[in-house]
Protein backbone atom coordinates (compact mmCIF):
# COMPACT_ATOMS: atom_id res chain seq x y z
CA UNK A 1 0.00 0.00 0.00
CA UNK A 2 2.81 2.44 0.86
CA UNK A 3 4.71 1.80 -2.35
CA UNK A 4 1.54 2.25 -4.41
CA UNK A 5 0.81 5.53 -2.67
CA UNK A 6 4.31 6.81 -3.39
CA UNK A 7 4.24 5.70 -7.02
CA UNK A 8 0.86 7.29 -7.69
CA UNK A 9 1.30 10.55 -5.79
CA UNK A 10 0.44 13.59 -7.91
CA UNK A 11 2.98 16.38 -7.21
CA UNK A 12 0.50 18.96 -8.58
CA UNK A 13 -2.13 17.93 -6.05
CA UNK A 14 -0.50 15.91 -3.24
CA UNK A 15 -3.22 16.22 -0.61
CA UNK A 16 -6.89 16.77 0.01
CA UNK A 17 -6.39 20.54 0.38
CA UNK A 18 -4.69 22.92 -2.09
CA UNK A 19 -0.94 23.39 -1.54
CA UNK A 20 1.00 26.61 -2.15
CA UNK A 21 3.95 24.81 -3.78
CA UNK A 22 4.49 21.95 -6.18
CA UNK A 23 5.90 18.71 -4.85
CA UNK A 24 5.59 15.55 -2.86
CA UNK A 25 7.87 14.92 0.10
CA UNK A 26 9.32 11.50 0.77
CA UNK A 27 12.83 10.52 1.77
CA UNK A 28 13.47 6.82 2.14
CA UNK A 29 15.87 6.90 5.08
CA UNK A 30 15.09 5.94 8.68
CA UNK A 31 16.38 9.24 10.09
CA UNK A 32 13.95 11.36 8.06
CA UNK A 33 11.08 11.39 10.56
CA UNK A 34 13.40 12.19 13.47
CA UNK A 35 15.08 14.95 11.48
CA UNK A 36 11.68 16.48 10.73
CA UNK A 37 10.82 16.43 14.42
CA UNK A 38 14.10 18.04 15.43
CA UNK A 39 13.85 20.79 12.81
CA UNK A 40 10.22 21.42 13.80
CA UNK A 41 11.35 21.89 17.39
CA UNK A 42 13.94 24.44 16.25
CA UNK A 43 11.30 26.37 14.31
CA UNK A 44 8.89 26.21 17.25
CA UNK A 45 11.58 27.62 19.53
CA UNK A 46 12.07 30.53 17.12
CA UNK A 47 8.32 31.17 16.98
CA UNK A 48 8.21 31.16 20.79
CA UNK A 49 11.05 33.69 20.94
CA UNK A 50 13.52 31.33 22.61
CA UNK A 51 15.96 31.70 19.71
CA UNK A 52 16.24 33.68 16.50
CA UNK A 53 14.98 32.44 13.15
CA UNK A 54 18.55 32.47 11.84
CA UNK A 55 19.70 30.28 14.76
CA UNK A 56 16.85 27.83 14.17
CA UNK A 57 17.58 27.62 10.45
CA UNK A 58 21.32 27.23 11.01
CA UNK A 59 20.79 24.45 13.55
CA UNK A 60 18.25 22.74 11.28
CA UNK A 61 20.75 22.85 8.42
CA UNK A 62 23.46 21.33 10.63
CA UNK A 63 21.10 18.54 11.68
CA UNK A 64 20.31 17.78 8.03
CA UNK A 65 23.98 17.82 7.07
CA UNK A 66 24.77 15.38 9.88
CA UNK A 67 22.19 12.94 8.51
CA UNK A 68 23.33 13.50 4.91
CA UNK A 69 26.94 12.65 5.77
CA UNK A 70 25.84 9.05 6.34
CA UNK A 71 24.49 8.80 2.76
CA UNK A 72 27.25 10.31 0.62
Amino acid sequence: MTLGSIEHADPRSPGVQPRPALGVQFVGIPEFADLGTQVSQEVSAALAGRRTVDQALDDGQKLAEDVARNYK
